[in-house]
């Protein structure tokens, strides 16, 4: 515990004991999801705060890393579309972070990508490009409750109507109104399609990404100077 107060100081620690409490004893009853790091807990402490408890699973020291990484950066975030880190849980060989609950829809929809899955992966920013460009195109949030069911999550709905003319058609703000160039749309949706593809290892990198983008903005740039030669 020592080697690790160094990368831990600035998230409230939780005695073991605290949590089995507020989550009886990790009850499956109160799993709210499974990601590849661990199961997610609701759980209700002394104090009567709602919290969603992540029990991590330590395979190997890569996991120890990628706790440590996950912490450090959770826990120098404030954004009010990120879950907040409320603090921590390392007792011999069982670890814990401890997030505030959203009760406004589920876990996986409020907590990032890396926080709900336990991996810091370059591509996860990749991923939060990805969700971003849905964003502008649809004019709607990432997570919607008013949406009809099945429309709630933006990219769980999104994702499958990126891949047809149809489906962008469906997708796009009606405010626009078709002034939009619909060939330059599909290339940046085909973009978005990859950046927020299930399989992180089928996302493009950012650098990647970029590159795409350069040449489609060349690309609309020297169309709309012959139109104005």
């Amino acid at each position: 515990m020592s080697n690790m107060a160094t990368y831990v100081l600035s998230a409230k620690t939780f005695a073991l004991a605290e949590l089995e409490k507020a989550t009886d004893k990790f009850s499956s009853k109160r799993i709210l999801g499974e990601g590849g790091f661990g199961c997610v807990y609701c759980g209700i402490m002394e104090d009567e705060t709602e919290v969603a408890v992540k029990l991590l699973t330590r395979d190997n020291q890569n996991g120890d890393c990628e706790f440590i990484a996950e912490v450090e950066m959770l826990s120098q975030l404030h954004h009010r579309n990120l879950l907040k880190l409320i603090g921590i849980c390392i007792e011999g060989w069982t670890w814990c972070l401890v997030y505030e609950l959203v009760r406004n829809g589920n876990v996986e929809s409020h907590l990032s990508e890396y926080a709900m899955a336990g991996h810091l992966l370059v591509k996860n920013d990749v991923y939060s490009y990805g969700v971003v460009l849905p964003e502008l195109l649809t004019g709607r949030k990432p997570v919607d409750m008013s949406q009809p069911t099945g429309q709630e999550n933006l990219v769980t709905w999104a994702w499958p109507l990126l891949t047809s003319r149809e489906g962008l058609e469906q997708l796009v703000d009606p405010s626009l109104a078709g002034s939009y160039d619909f060939d330059d749309t599909a290339e940046v949706v085909a973009i978005a399609s990859m950046c927020v593809h299930p399989e992180v290892t089928h996302r493009p990198f950012m650098g990647e990404v970029v590159q795409v983008l350069k040449l489609i903005y060349n690309d609309t740039d020297e169309t709309c100077g012959d139109c104005c030669s």
